[in-house]
């Protein structure tokens, strides 16, 4: 009988397939005066993490090796704090460039671990908070600050994906159903099949 290893595998297709694919989410904003809150909202994500979170964040900006109180005071991540008092010289800040007194471009990363990862994953949405200090001005526009832009936040969180709540779908329970009512059709007489469809 060829039901029960038919039976088996697509058992084993719907429990154990899940959809997993690696999740890149990025955002910019720019600057537009000191003590600015930025807020990021990501919406209609799965609730399921395979991996570490990979959070990561570039600034251009009034910030200075030599002026340790111009600073992002607070990067949240669906209100896990991921970093504070950011800036030029500071612990995991990595300075990619600066100009004397204006401005400095940098970056920051950080990991967030899986099981925290999928509790901020819970609701489908993710909400990043970048908070400047007071101290980070904007320069007035014509100010020659050494770059050709304005000053901004960019954000991104990357991460493996594997949503358990959505499974290869009723592909394999219609495929079982199918397969037990093939199954009992070929094990059925031919004259009573002849009789339930009169």
């Amino acid at each position: 009988m060829l039901t029960r290893p038919l039976l088996a595998l697509a058992l084993c297709l719907t429990v154990g397939a899940s959809q997993a694919a690696l999740v890149d989410l990025s955002a910019e904003q720019t600057q537009t005066s000191s003590a600015q809150l930025m807020s990021f909202t990501f919406t209609g994500l799965g609730t399921g993490a395979a991996s570490n979170g990979s959070f990561s964040m570039k600034v251009l900006g009034d910030y200075n090796s030599d002026q340790p109180n111009e600073t992002i005071t607070s990067v949240t991540v669906d209100g896990t704090l991921v970093g504070s008092n950011l800036g030029p010289g500071q612990n995991n800040v990595n300075l990619l460039s600066e100009t004397q007194d204006i401005y400095a471009e940098w970056d920051f990363a950080s990991l967030i671990d899986q099981p925290d990862l999928e509790a901020m994953l819970a609701d489908g949405q993710i909400v990043i908070q970048v908070q400047i200090g007071v101290n980070s001005g904007v320069f007035a526009p014509g100010t020659d600050t050494g770059y050709d832009r304005d000053p901004y936040v960019a954000v991104a969180l990357s991460y493996t994906s594997d949503d358990n709540a959505v499974p290869v779908p009723a592909t394999g329970a219609l495929a079982l159903a199918g397969l037990a009512a093939l199954a009992r059709t070929r094990r059925r007489p031919a004259g009573l099949s002849g009789r339930a469809q009169a």
